[in-house]
């Protein structure tokens, strides 16, 4: 089992959530950080989930599945993740 990791979020995150107080009633947005720490240590985004994903059971289900071919469907994935490509601009190349 994959244990939970309490980390900050990015202040994109955190500006989309004020955004939603007061969007159906009157509301507020209370920050549990300060305005310094926010803008010195929060990252603009958030990493991309398959970074913070744990592949053994996407690699389980795969083989499950019958896919021989694992290890270059999870190289492609990762290599668009650290190149910031869209995973379909990887495969193109196949056609």
């Amino acid at each position: 089992m994959t244990p939970a990791q309490v980390r900050w979020i990015s202040k994109a995150s955190a500006q989309q959530r004020a955004g939603r107080a007061g969007r159906t009633c009157p509301g507020h947005a209370y920050r549990l950080f300060s305005s310094a720490h926010f803008n010195d240590t929060f990252p603009e985004h958030s990493p991309p989930e398959i970074v913070n994903t744990s592949l053994e059971g996407v690699v389980l289900v795969m083989k499950a599945m019958g896919v021989d071919k694992v290890r270059v469907c999870i190289s492609a994935v990762a290599l668009c993740v650290l190149a910031r490509t869209p995973w379909r601009a990887a495969w193109a190349w196949r056609a």
